[in-house]
């Protein structure tokens, strides 16, 4: 600092001198006042002014320059181009001297070689940095090393006679893993599968589980496909201590006693007794006959079925055991159907099989004059056992029904998701087995996930996941899965109800699986009633001293006409849809139902335009329109999604006695037919300017609570009041290019103007605050304005962040100005340069980045 006072006092003195005609006597103190400051602008300025010559002047405004670019020396260069500059002789002393000649000559060489230099360096950071990282990013992924899986199914997918079970457990197995792999669960390694095959033989189980129980590689196995197997290899997994779970084995033994094993199905106790209550009070027979396969499957479940049957006062016409030996079966078809057209009014043939060709006995009764009426296990719950069926007679495969663990319409919201998306993209629609398996893979994901595996000790960790399925005993406990929590009871075995679905021909001619009719349901007690009056009402039966409540099925369809009229704000749209239902009896009214989400309570089905009944079936079609609420949320808007739900119920009847859920034959539509108008085939059902209709789904939920609400007769620990819902929702997207270009364009332009000011000199810091506060100012009215078609949000929406980013930044812009202004004042004129190039450089790089943040989070991400 006293250096600088010298110097301007030299300065001071030689302006003096200069203006009583001492110019050489100035020049001298000039010379002195700028070896004290090289960097004091005025005294260059001064030494131009009495240059003795042009290349003098030159020289002087130049390092003027050097000091401040933003100075009238810029001006003063003009009319010297072209003089090449000398140092005045008294300031050769602070001048670095030439080069000699040899280097004068190679000077542009020796930038050259310099920029060279430089790139290499530059190069070589690049290379440092990106192999820096490359070794991070190798070692995150060698700490992240997959988790493998064994697979056991009876046959590769590639089989010639590949079987329904094996093609949707290895499918759903891909889907699974990919969709648990692409989730990123935080701490979770990557899962893979290997795939073995037993050929349904035990002998070969048992040396396919050796095998994986001695490869360090496996934690977990998900298999074995049939009971059989699964009991043969059980004691192998049980001694290697490595958890098994399997979603179709259902055989007690393969659980029970083992507790390295586990399922996502019922077991065959539960299954037996379901169906003999079924038999005995929804078909309403007293008698019937069983045929039994003589493996432990068979047996379980006949064991079941017929102590079931007996302890109720019913009777067994027959009970006919065949070899579980697929190929010894086909020659026993005759002799079973001959067997069975001996006894009159045999009531319903019981088959207790995993053995899909049993379905050759539906037209080998019918040869034998008898019409069938054909109630299968869980394994027969396949296209593989009703397709035969369906090439006889038509009312063979209507009177057939099997046992599935999760009927069509048990799937929730998620399950009939994924069951639309697998049939779209494996091509046909799956089975039980495939949610099922899902749950299974799911199960071991969550438990690997949850039990902090060490991926060292392989030992340690495939107990760590015993233990956590073992710890899944009651719903709070549960692990997530697609069709809802998966928990065990102490036989290791899924908690789930034994529904019944039956085969039928669906209009574009495919055989589908679907609920049967009418479901036995735990028993929910109406308001005021008793159950001795709801079973002499007929809404309820009583098997075994248990309690059922009789659950009407209903199938319900809809087809969008168009979708229109939507308004953000109000977060309400106008629709316009046919809407069917197919049901049978006469019990109860499924149309007798209301719209919760419709803006007008009271709307209604009105007339039916179509209803008729045949075979004691009943079709009524309707035509409904009306305003619809939904529940928007506006995080990512503009990049938002929003889902337009429709939702139907019934007016009075709870969930216990009535059920909803969607026709198969939406099932085996595409996205495709989905968003094609139901009143014009050639157009979509989208109508809203600015949104595009994306997706359409279908599927069954609920709504209710487990309060009294206020019922003297309500019993505690109950459900309380539940009803079924159908609900159809449209996904859309909104047309995201337009809005931008219509809202976040002028946005940019803005940033460009108030950037601008950046380069203006500070001299005109006027200038530069203006159009910085002018900027802040248009940014908020524009926000405003881009924000006001939202409802009132307590968060911050994607778009703010982009307007809070620019005022931020023009905000910094006076910052900058104030700053160097004042620095500009006190003569720190490098610090005023640094500071203009530093707020130069940010502010694109700061736009670069939010604009890379937008496009990774909503678009390239």
């Amino acid at each position: 600092m006293a250096d600088k006072l010298v110097a301007v006092e030299r300065t001071r003195q030689a302006i003096d001198a200069i203006n009583g005609g001492d110019v050489q006597g100035g020049r001298a103190l000039l010379a002195e006042a700028l070896s004290i400051d090289p960097e004091y602008e005025l005294a260059w300025l001064w030494f131009a002014a009495i240059a003795e010559s042009d290349a003098e002047k030159k020289f002087c405004l130049e390092s003027a320059r050097k000091v401040n670019p933003l100075q009238e020396a810029n001006a003063a260069l003009g009319p010297l181009r072209g003089v090449k500059p000398e140092p005045p002789e008294e300031l050769r002393a602070i001048v670095d001297p030439d080069p000699p000649d040899f280097v004068q000559d190679y000077v542009p060489e020796l930038v050259r070689q310099r920029r060279r230099r430089h790139a290499r360096w530059a190069a070589f950071t690049v290379a440092v940095v990106a192999l820096v990282l490359g070794s991070l990013w190798l070692a995150s992924r060698g700490d992240r090393t997959p988790v493998y899986i064994a697979v056991v199914v009876s046959e590769p997918k590639d089989s010639p006679v590949v079987r329904d079970t094996s093609r949707d457990i290895i499918d759903t197995v891909e889907w699974a893993v990919e969709e648990w792999n692409a989730s990123g669960r935080q701490g979770s390694h990557p899962l893979a599968v290997e795939y073995f095959y037993d050929n349904d033989n035990p002998a070969t189980a048992v040396k396919v589980a050796e095998t994986i129980a001695t490869d360090d590689r496996f934690v977990a196995v998900i298999g074995h496909q049939i009971s059989a197997t699964s009991e043969a290899a059980g004691p192998v997994y049980q001694r290697a201590g490595i958890p098994v779970i399997t979603s179709t084995a259902t055989a007690d033994a393969v659980t029970v006693g083992n507790p390295w094993y586990f399922r996502t199905v019922f077991d065959n106790s539960g299954q037996g007794e379901g169906i003999a209550a079924y038999v005995t009070t929804v078909l309403g027979y007293k008698e019937s006959i069983v045929v039994a396969s003589d493996d432990s499957y068979g047996q379980s479940l006949r064991q079941g079925y017929e102590a079931a049957i007996e302890s109720s006062g019913n009777r067994l016409q027959q009970s006919i055991t065949i070899p579980a030996d697929r190929e010894k079966l086909g020659s026993l078809i005759s002799d079973i159907a001959r067997q069975v057209s001996k006894v009159p009014d045999p009531g319903p043939i019981v088959l207790l099989v995993d053995n899909e060709h049993i379905s050759a006995l539906g037209p080998a009764l019918e040869a034998e004059g008898v019409d069938p009426l054909l109630v299968g296990a869980d394994g027969l719950a396949t296209t593989d056992f009703f397709e035969p069926l369906a090439r006889g007679a038509a009312r063979t495969v209507n009177r057939s029904l099997a046992a599935s663990p999760l009927t069509r319409g048990a799937l929730t919201g998620e399950a009939v998701r994924f069951v639309h998306d697998f049939a779209e993209y494996y091509g046909y629609q799956p089975s039980w087995v495939a949610p099922l398996t899902y749950d299974a893979v799911n199960a071991l994901a969550e438990s690997m996930s949850q039990g902090q595996l060490t991926y060292k000790s392989i030992a340690e960790d495939r107990k760590r996941i015993q233990q956590r399925l073992n710890q899944a005993r009651s719903p709070q406990r549960a692990l997530p899965g697609l069709t809802g929590g998966i928990y065990f009871d102490g036989d290791n075995s899924a908690e789930r109800p034994v529904g019944m679905e039956s085969g039928r021909i669906a209009p574009n001619g495919e055989l589908t699986l679907e609920s049967a009719p009418t479901q036995l349901a735990p028993y929910s007690p109406s308001a005021g009633s008793k159950p001795s009056e709801e079973i002499a009402a007929g809404t309820a039966v009583r098997f075994q001293g248990k309690v059922y409540t009789l659950q009407q099925i209903v199938a319900v369809g809809l087809n969008y006409n168009q979708v229109d009229e939507l308004d953000v704000a109000a977060q309400t749209y106008f629709a316009d849809f046919f809407i069917w239902f197919k049901y049978s009896g006469e019990r109860n009214d499924p149309t007798d139902v209301t719209f919760p989400n419709a803006v007008d309570r009271t709307l209604g089905l009105g007339d039916p335009q179509r209803l008729q009944t045949v075979g004691g079936q009943t079709y009524a079609l309707y035509r409904v329109t009306g305003e619809f609420k939904g529940q928007f949320t506006f995080r990512q808007f503009p990049f938002d999604q929003q889902t337009l739900p429709i939702t139907v119920q019934h007016r009075t009847l709870p969930a216990a006695r009535l059920s909803y859920f969607p026709d198969d034959d939406l099932l085996v539509q595409s996205q495709a037919q989905r968003l094609e108008s139901g009143v014009d085939a050639g157009s979509t059902i989208d109508a809203i300017p600015n949104w595009q209709a994306t997706y359409v789904n279908f599927f069954p939920t609920s709504v209710g609570n487990t309060s009294a609400l206020g019922d003297p007769y309500f019993i505690a620990g109950t459900s309380g009041v539940t009803y079924s819902q159908f609900a159809a929702t449209v996904e859309i997207q909104r047309d995201v290019p337009s809005f931008l270009v219509k809202n976040l364009l002028p946005l940019f332009l803005l940033t460009v103007v108030v950037y601008i000011g950046l380069w203006l000199p500070f001299k005109d810091h006027t200038a530069r605050v203006s159009l910085a506060v002018t900027g802040i100012l248009t940014g908020a009215v524009m926000l405003n304005t881009v924000t006001s078609s939202l409802p009132s949000v307590e968060y911050t929406v994607a778009i703010e962040w982009a307007y809070y980013v620019f005022i931020a930044l023009a905000a910094s812009t006076v910052v900058v100005t104030l700053v160097g202004r004042h620095w500009q004042d006190e003569r720190r004129l490098a610090a005023v340069r640094a500071l203009n190039r530093f707020a130069r450089v940010y502010y694109p790089v700061v736009v670069g980045l939010v604009g890379l943040v937008y496009w990774w989070s909503f678009g390239g991400g």
